[in-house]
Protein backbone atom coordinates (compact mmCIF):
# COMPACT_ATOMS: atom_id res chain seq x y z
CA UNK A 1 0.00 0.00 0.00
CA UNK A 2 1.22 3.46 -0.91
CA UNK A 3 -0.51 6.74 -0.14
CA UNK A 4 0.27 10.26 -1.28
CA UNK A 5 3.46 11.84 -0.05
CA UNK A 6 2.64 13.81 3.12
CA UNK A 7 1.76 17.37 2.17
CA UNK A 8 1.15 16.53 -1.51
CA UNK A 9 -1.99 15.47 -3.39
CA UNK A 10 -0.72 12.98 -6.00
CA UNK A 11 -1.75 9.47 -5.00
CA UNK A 12 -0.02 7.13 -4.77
CA UNK A 13 3.44 8.56 -4.20
CA UNK A 14 5.88 7.91 -7.04
CA UNK A 15 9.59 8.19 -7.70
CA UNK A 16 10.57 11.80 -8.31
CA UNK A 17 12.99 12.38 -11.19
CA UNK A 18 11.82 15.90 -11.93
CA UNK A 19 14.28 18.82 -11.89
CA UNK A 20 15.60 20.69 -10.07
CA UNK A 21 17.82 18.26 -8.25
CA UNK A 22 16.52 19.51 -4.90
CA UNK A 23 13.19 17.83 -5.67
CA UNK A 24 14.95 14.47 -5.62
CA UNK A 25 15.05 14.55 -1.81
CA UNK A 26 18.85 14.50 -1.63
CA UNK A 27 20.38 15.44 1.68
CA UNK A 28 23.00 18.17 1.80
CA UNK A 29 25.83 15.65 1.84
CA UNK A 30 24.34 13.58 -0.96
CA UNK A 31 23.76 16.66 -3.08
CA UNK A 32 27.36 17.80 -2.55
CA UNK A 33 28.62 14.32 -3.44
CA UNK A 34 26.47 14.22 -6.58
CA UNK A 35 27.72 17.66 -7.69
CA UNK A 36 31.32 16.81 -6.86
CA UNK A 37 31.42 13.46 -8.60
CA UNK A 38 29.65 14.82 -11.67
CA UNK A 39 32.09 17.71 -11.93
CA UNK A 40 35.03 15.34 -11.47
CA UNK A 41 33.66 13.04 -14.17
CA UNK A 42 33.69 15.97 -16.61
CA UNK A 43 37.24 16.86 -15.59
CA UNK A 44 38.44 13.30 -16.18
CA UNK A 45 36.37 12.02 -19.09
CA UNK A 46 37.04 15.14 -21.17
CA UNK A 47 40.86 14.79 -21.01
CA UNK A 48 40.45 11.01 -21.44
CA UNK A 49 38.63 11.51 -24.76
CA UNK A 50 41.15 14.10 -25.94
CA UNK A 51 44.03 11.95 -24.74
CA UNK A 52 42.70 8.95 -26.65
CA UNK A 53 42.99 10.90 -29.88
CA UNK A 54 46.49 12.13 -29.07
CA UNK A 55 47.81 8.71 -28.03
CA UNK A 56 46.27 6.98 -31.03
CA UNK A 57 48.09 9.41 -33.34
CA UNK A 58 51.44 8.88 -31.61
CA UNK A 59 54.22 7.34 -33.68
CA UNK A 60 55.13 4.04 -32.15
CA UNK A 61 53.98 2.39 -28.92
CA UNK A 62 52.99 4.74 -26.08
CA UNK A 63 51.92 2.45 -23.18
CA UNK A 64 52.28 5.18 -20.55
CA UNK A 65 49.85 7.37 -22.47
CA UNK A 66 47.27 4.59 -22.66
CA UNK A 67 47.64 3.97 -18.94
CA UNK A 68 46.96 7.63 -18.18
CA UNK A 69 43.96 7.73 -20.54
CA UNK A 70 42.59 4.50 -19.05
CA UNK A 71 43.01 5.78 -15.49
CA UNK A 72 41.22 9.05 -16.33
CA UNK A 73 38.39 7.15 -18.03
CA UNK A 74 38.06 4.76 -15.11
CA UNK A 75 37.87 7.62 -12.59
CA UNK A 76 35.32 9.43 -14.76
CA UNK A 77 33.10 6.37 -15.14
CA UNK A 78 33.31 5.69 -11.40
CA UNK A 79 32.31 9.29 -10.67
CA UNK A 80 29.36 9.06 -13.06
CA UNK A 81 28.26 5.85 -11.37
CA UNK A 82 28.35 7.53 -7.95
CA UNK A 83 26.40 10.49 -9.33
CA UNK A 84 23.77 8.15 -10.79
CA UNK A 85 23.55 6.26 -7.51
CA UNK A 86 22.94 9.47 -5.56
CA UNK A 87 20.27 10.61 -8.00
CA UNK A 88 18.56 7.21 -7.90
CA UNK A 89 18.69 7.20 -4.11
CA UNK A 90 17.10 10.63 -3.95
CA UNK A 91 14.49 9.92 -6.60
CA UNK A 92 13.27 6.70 -4.97
CA UNK A 93 13.53 7.86 -1.37
CA UNK A 94 9.89 8.92 -0.96
CA UNK A 95 8.55 5.50 -1.94
CA UNK A 96 11.14 3.54 0.01
CA UNK A 97 10.72 5.59 3.17
CA UNK A 98 6.94 5.29 3.10
CA UNK A 99 7.26 1.50 2.79
CA UNK A 100 9.81 1.49 5.63
CA UNK A 101 7.37 3.44 7.79
CA UNK A 102 4.64 0.88 7.16
CA UNK A 103 6.98 -1.99 7.95
CA UNK A 104 8.00 -0.46 11.29
CA UNK A 105 4.38 0.42 12.08
CA UNK A 106 3.11 -3.07 11.34
CA UNK A 107 0.80 -1.81 8.57
CA UNK A 108 0.76 -4.62 6.02
CA UNK A 109 -1.85 -3.35 3.58
CA UNK A 110 -5.13 -1.53 3.21
CA UNK A 111 -7.57 -1.68 6.08
CA UNK A 112 -10.85 -3.64 5.81
CA UNK A 113 -13.63 -1.86 3.94
CA UNK A 114 -15.49 -1.04 7.16
CA UNK A 115 -12.45 0.92 8.34
CA UNK A 116 -12.04 2.63 4.98
CA UNK A 117 -15.75 3.59 5.00
CA UNK A 118 -15.10 5.30 8.31
CA UNK A 119 -11.99 7.12 7.09
CA UNK A 120 -13.92 8.34 4.05
CA UNK A 121 -16.07 10.35 6.44
CA UNK A 122 -13.00 12.46 7.32
CA UNK A 123 -12.71 13.84 3.80
CA UNK A 124 -12.14 17.28 5.32
CA UNK A 125 -8.66 16.11 6.32
CA UNK A 126 -7.97 13.81 3.37
CA UNK A 127 -6.46 16.01 0.66
CA UNK A 128 -2.73 16.49 1.31
CA UNK A 129 -2.80 14.28 4.40
CA UNK A 130 -2.94 10.52 4.73
CA UNK A 131 -6.44 9.14 4.30
CA UNK A 132 -5.86 5.37 4.32
CA UNK A 133 -4.35 5.00 7.80
CA UNK A 134 -5.51 5.81 11.30
CA UNK A 135 -2.87 8.53 11.48
CA UNK A 136 -3.36 11.36 8.98
CA UNK A 137 0.40 12.03 8.96
CA UNK A 138 3.42 9.80 9.70
CA UNK A 139 3.73 9.90 13.47
CA UNK A 140 6.30 9.25 16.14
CA UNK A 141 3.98 7.07 18.20
CA UNK A 142 4.12 4.39 15.47
CA UNK A 143 7.88 3.96 15.63
CA UNK A 144 7.89 1.27 18.32
CA UNK A 145 11.25 2.47 19.68
CA UNK A 146 12.79 2.19 16.21
CA UNK A 147 15.82 4.39 15.56
CA UNK A 148 14.87 4.79 11.90
CA UNK A 149 15.01 8.31 10.51
CA UNK A 150 13.21 9.73 7.49
CA UNK A 151 14.60 12.38 5.17
CA UNK A 152 11.68 12.87 2.76
CA UNK A 153 9.08 13.67 5.44
CA UNK A 154 9.01 14.63 9.10
CA UNK A 155 7.25 12.63 11.79
CA UNK A 156 4.49 14.25 13.83
CA UNK A 157 5.82 14.13 17.36
CA UNK A 158 3.72 13.23 20.38
CA UNK A 159 4.12 16.80 21.65
CA UNK A 160 2.90 18.25 18.34
CA UNK A 161 -0.16 16.00 18.39
CA UNK A 162 -0.88 16.91 22.02
CA UNK A 163 -0.56 20.61 21.22
CA UNK A 164 -3.13 20.23 18.42
CA UNK A 165 -5.47 18.33 20.73
CA UNK A 166 -5.16 20.97 23.42
CA UNK A 167 -5.74 23.86 21.00
CA UNK A 168 -8.72 22.23 19.25
CA UNK A 169 -10.37 20.39 22.12
CA UNK A 170 -8.70 21.20 25.41
CA UNK A 171 -7.98 17.47 25.65
CA UNK A 172 -4.71 16.23 27.14
CA UNK A 173 -5.75 13.09 29.02
CA UNK A 174 -7.52 9.81 28.36
CA UNK A 175 -10.32 10.89 30.67
CA UNK A 176 -10.77 14.13 28.76
CA UNK A 177 -10.86 12.21 25.49
CA UNK A 178 -13.46 9.73 26.74
CA UNK A 179 -15.67 12.51 28.09
CA UNK A 180 -15.49 14.52 24.85
CA UNK A 181 -16.25 11.50 22.68
CA UNK A 182 -19.24 10.59 24.83
CA UNK A 183 -20.66 14.13 24.65
CA UNK A 184 -20.24 14.20 20.86
CA UNK A 185 -21.86 10.81 20.40
CA UNK A 186 -24.81 12.01 22.47
CA UNK A 187 -25.19 15.21 20.44
CA UNK A 188 -23.22 18.01 22.05
CA UNK A 189 -24.09 20.49 19.29
CA UNK A 190 -27.10 18.64 17.91
CA UNK A 191 -29.11 19.17 21.08
CA UNK A 192 -28.32 22.88 21.05
CA UNK A 193 -29.32 23.02 17.38
CA UNK A 194 -32.68 21.43 18.25
CA UNK A 195 -33.25 23.92 21.07
CA UNK A 196 -32.58 26.86 18.77
CA UNK A 197 -34.77 25.29 16.07
CA UNK A 198 -37.73 25.18 18.45
CA UNK A 199 -37.25 28.71 19.77
CA UNK A 200 -39.03 31.89 18.80
CA UNK A 201 -36.28 33.00 16.43
CA UNK A 202 -36.03 29.69 14.56
CA UNK A 203 -36.97 31.20 11.18
CA UNK A 204 -34.21 33.75 11.49
CA UNK A 205 -31.78 30.95 12.29
CA UNK A 206 -32.85 28.88 9.28
CA UNK A 207 -32.43 31.92 7.02
CA UNK A 208 -29.03 32.64 8.49
CA UNK A 209 -27.86 29.04 8.00
CA UNK A 210 -29.22 29.13 4.45
CA UNK A 211 -27.16 32.25 3.72
CA UNK A 212 -24.06 30.69 5.26
CA UNK A 213 -24.31 27.40 3.35
CA UNK A 214 -26.16 28.22 0.13
CA UNK A 215 -28.68 25.48 0.97
CA UNK A 216 -32.43 26.12 0.91
CA UNK A 217 -33.90 27.28 4.22
CA UNK A 218 -36.75 24.76 3.80
CA UNK A 219 -34.24 21.92 3.51
CA UNK A 220 -32.50 23.07 6.67
CA UNK A 221 -35.80 23.36 8.53
CA UNK A 222 -36.67 19.83 7.40
CA UNK A 223 -33.70 18.54 9.38
CA UNK A 224 -35.68 19.31 12.55
CA UNK A 225 -38.99 17.68 11.58
CA UNK A 226 -40.16 15.04 14.03
CA UNK A 227 -39.51 11.52 12.74
CA UNK A 228 -42.54 9.90 11.11
CA UNK A 229 -41.18 6.38 11.52
CA UNK A 230 -38.14 4.57 12.84
CA UNK A 231 -36.83 4.00 9.32
CA UNK A 232 -36.55 7.74 8.65
CA UNK A 233 -35.13 9.42 11.79
CA UNK A 234 -34.63 13.15 12.03
CA UNK A 235 -31.14 14.07 10.82
CA UNK A 236 -30.71 17.32 12.78
CA UNK A 237 -26.92 17.94 12.58
CA UNK A 238 -25.73 14.53 13.74
CA UNK A 239 -23.09 14.47 10.99
CA UNK A 240 -21.30 17.37 12.66
CA UNK A 241 -21.06 15.78 16.10
CA UNK A 242 -20.24 12.28 14.86
CA UNK A 243 -17.65 13.46 12.35
CA UNK A 244 -15.75 15.27 15.08
CA UNK A 245 -15.20 11.95 16.88
CA UNK A 246 -13.07 10.78 13.94
CA UNK A 247 -10.33 13.47 13.81
CA UNK A 248 -10.39 13.64 17.60
CA UNK A 249 -9.70 9.91 17.82
CA UNK A 250 -7.03 10.00 15.12
CA UNK A 251 -5.22 12.84 16.86
CA UNK A 252 -5.57 11.24 20.29
CA UNK A 253 -3.91 8.10 18.93
CA UNK A 254 -1.09 10.14 17.41
CA UNK A 255 -0.67 11.90 20.75
CA UNK A 256 -0.33 8.57 22.54
CA UNK A 257 -3.42 9.14 24.69
CA UNK A 258 -5.30 6.08 23.47
CA UNK A 259 -4.36 2.75 21.88
CA UNK A 260 -5.27 2.03 18.28
CA UNK A 261 -8.06 -0.34 19.33
CA UNK A 262 -9.90 2.37 21.28
CA UNK A 263 -9.62 4.84 18.42
CA UNK A 264 -11.07 2.34 15.97
CA UNK A 265 -13.85 1.30 18.33
CA UNK A 266 -15.16 4.85 18.56
CA UNK A 267 -14.55 5.68 14.90
CA UNK A 268 -16.35 2.56 13.69
CA UNK A 269 -19.27 3.24 16.04
CA UNK A 270 -19.97 6.72 14.65
CA UNK A 271 -19.33 5.44 11.13
CA UNK A 272 -22.02 2.77 11.48
CA UNK A 273 -24.47 5.35 12.85
CA UNK A 274 -23.62 7.73 10.00
CA UNK A 275 -24.20 5.07 7.35
CA UNK A 276 -27.50 4.22 9.01
CA UNK A 277 -28.74 7.82 9.08
CA UNK A 278 -27.55 9.12 5.68
CA UNK A 279 -28.03 7.48 2.30
CA UNK A 280 -25.01 8.93 0.47
CA UNK A 281 -21.73 10.75 0.94
CA UNK A 282 -23.08 14.04 -0.54
CA UNK A 283 -26.07 13.89 1.86
CA UNK A 284 -23.70 13.40 4.76
CA UNK A 285 -21.53 16.30 3.58
CA UNK A 286 -24.54 18.63 3.29
CA UNK A 287 -25.53 17.84 6.87
CA UNK A 288 -21.93 18.30 7.96
CA UNK A 289 -21.88 21.76 6.38
CA UNK A 290 -25.07 22.81 8.16
CA UNK A 291 -23.58 21.67 11.46
CA UNK A 292 -20.34 23.49 10.74
CA UNK A 293 -22.25 26.68 9.88
CA UNK A 294 -24.27 26.43 13.10
CA UNK A 295 -21.05 26.00 15.08
CA UNK A 296 -18.95 28.67 13.32
CA UNK A 297 -21.59 31.22 12.26
CA UNK A 298 -18.96 32.48 9.80
CA UNK A 299 -19.41 32.80 6.04
CA UNK A 300 -15.72 32.63 5.11
CA UNK A 301 -15.21 29.50 7.19
CA UNK A 302 -18.30 27.95 5.66
CA UNK A 303 -17.10 28.61 2.11
CA UNK A 304 -13.70 27.21 2.94
CA UNK A 305 -15.32 24.07 4.31
CA UNK A 306 -17.44 23.70 1.15
CA UNK A 307 -14.33 24.08 -1.02
CA UNK A 308 -12.49 21.39 0.92
CA UNK A 309 -15.41 18.97 0.70
CA UNK A 310 -15.93 19.68 -3.02
CA UNK A 311 -12.23 19.07 -3.63
CA UNK A 312 -12.44 15.74 -1.83
CA UNK A 313 -15.60 14.67 -3.66
CA UNK A 314 -13.94 15.43 -7.03
CA UNK A 315 -10.59 13.92 -6.10
CA UNK A 316 -9.12 10.66 -7.36
CA UNK A 317 -8.04 9.52 -3.92
CA UNK A 318 -8.72 5.80 -3.44
CA UNK A 319 -10.58 6.52 -0.20
CA UNK A 320 -13.03 8.69 -2.15
CA UNK A 321 -13.93 5.71 -4.34
CA UNK A 322 -15.10 3.57 -1.43
CA UNK A 323 -18.74 2.69 -2.11
CA UNK A 324 -21.29 4.08 0.35
CA UNK A 325 -22.92 1.23 2.29
CA UNK A 326 -26.34 1.86 3.78
CA UNK A 327 -26.98 0.23 7.16
CA UNK A 328 -30.32 -0.52 8.80
CA UNK A 329 -31.38 2.37 11.01
CA UNK A 330 -32.38 -0.04 13.76
CA UNK A 331 -28.86 0.06 15.20
CA UNK A 332 -29.10 3.80 15.93
CA UNK A 333 -29.38 4.86 19.58
CA UNK A 334 -32.90 5.44 20.87
CA UNK A 335 -32.36 9.19 21.24
CA UNK A 336 -31.49 9.41 17.54
CA UNK A 337 -34.41 7.26 16.41
CA UNK A 338 -36.95 9.35 18.31
CA UNK A 339 -35.44 12.68 17.26
CA UNK A 340 -34.42 13.65 20.79
CA UNK A 341 -38.01 13.34 21.94
CA UNK A 342 -37.17 14.16 25.53
CA UNK A 343 -35.58 17.42 24.44
CA UNK A 344 -38.63 18.30 22.37
CA UNK A 345 -40.91 17.73 25.33
CA UNK A 346 -38.88 19.99 27.56
CA UNK A 347 -40.81 23.22 28.06
CA UNK A 348 -37.69 25.20 28.87
CA UNK A 349 -35.68 25.30 25.68
CA UNK A 350 -32.31 27.05 25.84
CA UNK A 351 -32.01 30.34 24.01
CA UNK A 352 -28.19 30.53 23.79
CA UNK A 353 -26.35 29.79 20.60
CA UNK A 354 -26.00 30.90 17.05
CA UNK A 355 -27.75 34.26 17.01
CA UNK A 356 -26.86 35.56 20.48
Amino acid sequence: MLQNHPGETESPVSNDWSPPQASLRLTGGERALAHGTFSLSLLTLGPAVIGTGIVSEAKGPFPAGWMIVGALALVGILCLAITALMLYKGATRRVKEQLTYYQISGISGRYPETHREALQLDGVNAVGNWSETLENWPCEVRMNRSLATFKSFSLCSVDEAKTALDEDWGVLTREGYDQTVRSLMEGLHTRQFLHESLSGHRQSMFQRLSALTGLAANDIEALVSSPTNAHSPTQLIWAWDWWRVIPLSRNAFMAGLIPEEVAWENILTVSSWTHALFDSLPAYHRNLRVGHAFWSNNYAMGQARKTVLDTFENSSLPIRKVKWRSIDSGLLPRYVLDGLAEERDDEHHGSHGLLN
